[in-house]
């Protein structure tokens, strides 16, 4: 790996042909249903920041060290890496967190947004009653799952979206047919992954401790979830348990939010080790390695395999996108696995067809069978599906408008908050560099 690192970083020129920075800056209804931005308008900030702070980077350690590219890209992967650590990442994960409950107007802020919290207690999600949380699980238990897990699903998200922004910039030779778009973005890739396994791990026995029992003596400076691995998969097998089961607070008041190992069922302390090792396979993935795209013929391409869990346990699947000319096509084949069903899904879609010059059409469709009820003990199977259409208008060559619209039955999609039926609405700009 740190040879093609080093192969990609150290080019000849740095490219920013192609490299967009999309802002959703409308997205209904979540807007409207509760406070905190929605996931696509997190994804996208998250990456759009750190891409333009990537490309920065990298122009600012060409200029000052034009001769000793050895030199420059020791320092500039160093840079690279430590970028998501200023905090945006962790932003976005603790706003995934925030949107499912939001949508069901319990009450929640994010500790980024409230400078009283920095000094008392660790980033989180607070501001959320043991009330709301009780009644959450007892109303809505499927979400409540999901809002366990959307930290992490965001970390996949940003990964598995970056991987489509770099196969449309991907335009130098690496090696062979192997493509790189000449950016510092493959640390940044690696540190979400690792981020994410690292904190599997450390969910499994090293997780006894609770986190910030000492820094939370008030029910709304506490932590709506706690470890987000144990935390998933006590509520995952337990949909049932009524929330105030869990026990009193150490400090006597309220409830004992947070889960450990030890707390966990057997079966619950078997899925999480089983997804544990299954999400080593999101590290399949030649983005991390610096590639960008494969050559087949004229075209590009690049594929994925990965793993994500979901309101009723995990999905398991592999993903390609082929790139012919502007056009960006894409499929995806994965399996829902829950206690008893193994359950397809498939979607496909095409971005940047052309219907003018200045304007395009993306199109998405996806079909699934998932768990009648969204939960881990479900034996039958409902079908479901979502349609996905979007057009973009360029108003000038460096900016367009985005408009996009989606309708879906029931069911789980990777960062779509709505678990129930629902039609969504965005409205965004595109900036190209």
């Amino acid at each position: 790996m740190s040879v093609l690192l080093i192969v990609l970083a150290t080019g000849a020129s740095i490219s920013t042909a192609g490299t967009e920075l999309p802002v959703t800056l409308l997205d209904l209804p979540h807007n409207v249903q509760g406070p905190g931005t929605s996931m696509q308008q997190s994804l996208e900030l998250s990456y759009s920041v750190q891409r333009l702070g990537l490309l920065g980077t990298q122009k600012l350690a060409t200029w000052a060290l034009p001769e000793r590219p050895v030199l420059r890209t020791g320092l500039g992967l160093t840079a690279a890496s430590l970028l998501p650590q200023l905090g945006v990442s962790t932003w976005m994960h603790e706003e995934w967190h925030r949107t499912p409950m939001s949508r069901h107007g319990v009450s929640n802020m994010n500790s980024y947004y409230d400078p009283a919290t920095w000094s008392s207690a660790a980033a989180g999600v607070h501001l959320v009653t043991d009330d709301d949380l009780a009644w959450l699980k007892r109303e809505h238990p499927a979400d409540l799952v999901r809002a366990h897990a959307a930290g992490m699903e965001s970390e996949h998200a940003l990964v598995r979206f970056a991987g489509g922004q770099l196969l449309r910039q991907a335009d130098t030779h690496i090696i062979g047919p192997l493509y790189t778009a000449g950016s510092w973005m493959t640390p940044t890739l690696i540190t979400a992954e690792v981020d994410n396994i690292s904190y599997l791990i450390y969910c499994g026995p090293p997780s006894d401790y609770p986190p910030s029992d000492e820094y939370e003596p008030s029910e709304e400076m506490r932590d709506f979830t706690g470890w987000d691995g144990d935390a998933w998969a006590y509520d995952l097998i337990l949909p049932d348990e009524p929330y105030a089961e869990r026990g009193v607070h150490p400090s006597g008041d309220g409830i004992d939010r947070y889960r450990v190992w030890s707390d966990l069922p057997a079966e619950a302390q078997d899925v999480l080790t089983r997804f544990t090792r299954l999400y080593w396979l999101n590290f399949v993935n030649p983005n991390l390695l610096g590639i960008n795209a494969f050559a087949i013929g004229e075209y590009k391409m690049n594929a994925a395999a990965g793993v994500m869990w979901t309101p009723w346990g995990y999905d398991v699947g592999g993903r390609a996108r082929l790139l012919t000319g502007d056009v960006m096509w894409s499929t995806e084949l994965s399996v829902g696995v829950n206690r008893d069903l193994r359950l397809p899904s498939l979607s496909v879609g095409a971005q940047g067809l052309p219907l003018s010059d200045d304007l395009s059409l993306d199109l998405s469709l996806a079909a699934w069978m998932q768990p009648a009820n969204l939960r881990w003990d479900d034996t039958h199977a409902r079908a479901g599906g979502r349609v996905g259409l979007g057009v973009r208008y360029a108003l000038r060559p460096w900016i367009a408008l985005r408009a996009e619209g989606m309708a879906k039955s029931q069911g789980w999609v990777l960062g779509e908050v709505a678990l129930e039926p629902a039609v969504a609405g965005r409205l965004g700009l595109d900036f190209s560099l």
